[in-house]
């Protein structure tokens, strides 16, 4: 649970599984409703998206959809204001569940139209390195510095945002701080196979004392 202060936010999370796991990530700040923990989450929040990378930093899956109720919704909240339900969810009811082997990934929560621009490395839409527009809802609205603006009608939005992470075999999931979460993100994919190594070898030398 956070708020974001601009439209070209990242908030970062480590993911990690200790064995292989069915996933589901999802939002609750558009639509509102209630989360994991049974607290209940207002509705109001900016339209999110969400990117999940393996320990490679490769792209696995994306979710910046939702859209107009209630066809569209795939089990997404319904935001009673606007109609539209715009929270993500990896993986909604209209796709397979999302089974990750076990391992460290990456989970980013961006506005949607903050998108990957490939490997996690390369960054996002609205980055530093790229378009670089901290209110880019606003400029596509025509309404300048105008920021969580909806993508449906351009109607006014926090900048609250919630995620949930569940596992049908348990996780550990660490949010990083901003503003070096990516780097710090990158130091912990890149750790993780020297980890598992020094793990290894101690169990090897275990063995055989």
């Amino acid at each position: 649970m956070g708020t974001f202060t601009a439209d070209n936010q990242e908030q970062v999370f480590d993911l990690t599984l200790a064995s292989q796991s069915t996933v589901q990530i999802r939002t609750w700040s558009y639509g509102g409703g209630i989360d994991a923990a049974d607290d209940v989450v207002p509705a109001g929040g900016f339209a999110p998206e969400l990117s999940i990378f393996d320990s490679a930093g490769d792209l696995i899956a994306l979710d910046a959809f939702g859209g107009v109720a209630p066809t569209q919704c795939n089990g997404r909240n319904i935001d009673a204001v606007t109609g539209f339900c715009f929270d993500a969810v990896l993986n909604d009811s209209a796709n397979p569940p999302l089974t990750l082997l076990a391992g460290l990934y990456t989970v980013v929560l961006t506005e949607q139209g903050n998108n990957p621009v490939g490997m996690f490395l390369d960054g996002f839409s609205e980055d530093a390195a790229h378009g670089n527009d901290p209110s880019f809802t606003g400029t596509n609205a025509g309404i300048p510095d105008g920021v969580f603006l909806d993508p449906g009608n351009f109607s006014q939005r926090t900048g609250s945002w919630e995620v949930d992470f569940t596992s049908s075999n348990g996780a550990t999931v660490t949010a990083l701080p901003e503003p070096s979460s990516r780097l710090l993100a990158l130091s912990a994919l890149l750790l993780a196979p020297f980890i598992r190594r020094r793990v290894l070898y101690r169990r090897l030398t275990s063995s055989k004392a």
